[in-house]
């Protein structure tokens, strides 16, 4: 099986003209913007583990991970006409990953999953004190908003 994490083989689509130098994510969709389905191919690539791990360390389960992963490029690839490019690349993506984990969890929460194994046996659903992952997702998410409302204000 390939691996794609080779950095030693240049990436479709790269530039020529300077060797060892890639295109950088602003020009990739610039040209997937045009039409160029081989540079967002370049950037599912380039970001593809990191986006994964970054929900995994949400989600927890590396199925539901990927099944997300492949979400986010896909609502990336389908908005990506109005991505206006005032932010990067990476905080776009990442944006839209953290608004599917949440998602995700919104609809999970409230709902335990018990092995029947357990059920047969009489035994409870173990209990875990403490936040949710989405408890935790959304006080990073306020304390974000309170952070930049913070440095925002005059300094008197």
């Amino acid at each position: 099986m390939p691996d794609h994490d080779d950095k030693t083989k240049p990436e479709p689509g790269a530039s020529h003209g300077l060797q060892g130098m890639s295109p950088s994510d602003e020009e990739l969709v610039a040209r997937a913007q045009e039409g160029d389905a081989s540079a967002f191919d370049v950037l599912v690539r380039r970001w593809d583990r990191k986006i994964r791990g970054a929900i995994y360390r949400i989600i927890g389960s590396d199925d539901e991970a990927l099944d997300l992963c492949q979400e986010t490029f896909l609502k990336a690839y389908r908005g990506l006409g109005s991505f206006k490019q005032e932010a990067r690349f990476s905080s776009w993506l990442y944006q839209i990953a953290l608004n599917l984990c949440r998602d995700r969890l919104r609809r999970k929460r409230g709902k335990t999953w018990v092995s029947l194994d357990a059920v047969e046996e009489g035994a409870s659903a173990p209990r875990t004190p403490g936040p949710t992952a989405l408890d935790l997702v959304e006080a990073l998410d306020l304390s974000r908003t309170v952070a930049g409302a913070v440095a925002a204000l005059p300094e008197e």
